[in-house]
């Protein structure tokens, strides 16, 4: 009985820390949470084998908790990210913009590179575009990464907006 305590102990406190790391993550502002699951993949393999070569249950509940909770965070993770998708898409119907999860134009690209310059990585996603109101509109979200020397990589998350526009048009808000 006590073995099945010490198994639940391990296991509860590893997917608590798992949980809570992705969703801080998360309110961060990270745009995909669980990009970094194969760290948490590895330590909950490592706590497994640990737990059997030591025939401890609460490593082996630990190794356990580990893994489920990081399934879940991807797939937490996978389904807000579908679930973004999906707004920006009816949002692009809404407006009579097309809409394009990866931008086919390197265009957007070069773009959030130049704009991200010091980031390590960048990516442009959920792409909205065409006419609105007689003026040629592209709007996109954009990541760029930066790992620090001394800390753990940071993603910046930003929405940007290119508008067609001639100097005798009166002012545009967005």
């Amino acid at each position: 009985m006590t073995e099945l305590l010490f198994f639940l102990l391990g296991a509860t406190a590893a997917s608590l820390f798992v949980l809570i790391t992705g969703w801080l993550t998360a309110k961060m502002g990270a745009s995909e949470p669980a990009r970094g699951s194969w760290a948490f993949f590895g330590l909950g393999g490592v706590l497994l084998v640990l737990g059997l070569v030591q025939r401890s249950p609460a490593m082996l509940g630990a190794g356990a908790g580990v893994l489920a909770a990081t399934s879940t965070l991807v797939w937490w993770s996978t389904r807000r990210g579908e679930h973004r998708d999906q707004q920006a898409k009816s949002f692009a119907n809404e407006l009579g913009l097309s809409y394009e999860q990866e931008p086919s134009s390197p265009r957007l690209r070069l773009l959030a590179s130049t704009l991200t310059g010091a980031g390590d990585s960048n990516k442009v996603r959920r792409v909205l575009s065409g006419l609105w109101r007689g003026v040629h509109v592209s709007v996109f979200d954009f990541y760029y990464e930066v790992t620090p020397v001394d800390g753990p990589t940071m993603q910046r998350n930003f929405t940007g907006a290119l508008i067609a526009s001639s100097r005798e048009n009166e002012p545009i808000t967005i």
